[in-house]
């Protein structure tokens, strides 16, 4: 199955940066799309330097213009559009009494709104690749976090989005997944310290920390970050039951995977790479 192309929103760092590199390492295609700027030429210079076929595409997500844009050029470089994942996100907390409009829709555009319009653009293409869309979102969107009230719904709406589209999409052979990561070490974490840690960034970390059993002087490593980002390579194959719900007949059609404390492993001992 090598040789697809996959499209990375917010693909110049963190979580989808990694994605890219871990699919890049199996010969997929890795069409990086995130704001323009260095980071973003960095990162797809990372890439290629694998031996990978990479390009970076100008991405502001909040414009349903700018998906649709980077859907199309993703596919006129690749050829196909097989795999889309959603990583792009930023972080909002404190008192839902003080939380101001453009603050709501900032997080609500970017985390929710931009996810919906590149999947519905890619729909046409991912059909015809019997293709995967693989969500980014949060065990925030599960739970909820104390404070982070419009961080919590954009995730939680980002979670419900990939249900009802596993549904809607399953008869057209594309899958719609989600993964729910807790706190990994990468630069929203650092984001999150240096704005909201006030004098003690250190400290805020530390009490993120607190949240997990694991939690101890270490590196955060995501144990199950190749496994649960890989795509699985077989299309979906669903019916639907007396009540209308699709099914899959092979293996579960939408798959919420959390990876809070379950799978966050907290390592001591070993040297683990931090997510770029």
């Amino acid at each position: 199955m090598a040789g697809r192309t996959v499209l990375i929103a917010g693909g110049a760092g963190g979580m989808g940066f990694a994605t890219g590199l871990r699919l890049a390492a199996d010969g997929e295609r890795i069409a990086l799309a995130d704001l323009p700027g260095s980071k973003l030429n960095d990162a797809v210079a990372r890439i290629a330097a694998t031996g990978a076929k990479a390009i970076g595409l100008p991405l502001d997500i909040r414009s349903v213009a700018a998906c649709r844009e980077a859907v199309d050029k993703a596919r006129e470089w690749g050829g196909s559009l097989d795999i889309l994942v959603n990583a792009a996100g930023v972080w909002l907390e404190g008192a839902a009494s003080e939380v101001r409009e453009e603050q709501w829709d900032l997080v609500l555009d970017v985390n929710l709104k931009g996810a919906f319009f590149l999947i519905s653009a890619a729909i046409p293409h991912l059909s015809a690749a019997q293709g995967v869309v693989i969500n980014i979102a949060s065990d925030a969107g599960i739970v909820g976090n104390n404070g982070a009230a419009v961080y919590c719904a954009s995730k939680g709406g980002l979670v419900l989005l990939t249900k009802a589209l596993a549904l809607e999409l399953a008869p057209h052979g594309v899958r719609v997944n989600a993964v729910c990561p807790g706190d990994a070490a990468t630069p929203m974490i650092e984001y999150q310290a240096r704005t909201y840690g006030g004098d003690d960034p250190d400290g805020y970390k530390r009490r993120l920390l607190g949240h997990y059993p694991q939690a101890e002087k270490g590196t955060v490593h995501h144990r199950g970050r190749d496994r649960l980002l890989h795509p699985l390579p077989l299309p979906a194959r669903c019916g639907a039951d007396n009540r209308g719900r699709a099914f899959d007949r092979f293996r579960h059609q939408c798959r919420i995977l959390n990876c809070g404390v379950g799978f966050i492993a907290w390592r001591v001992h070993d040297r683990v790479p931090q997510i770029p």
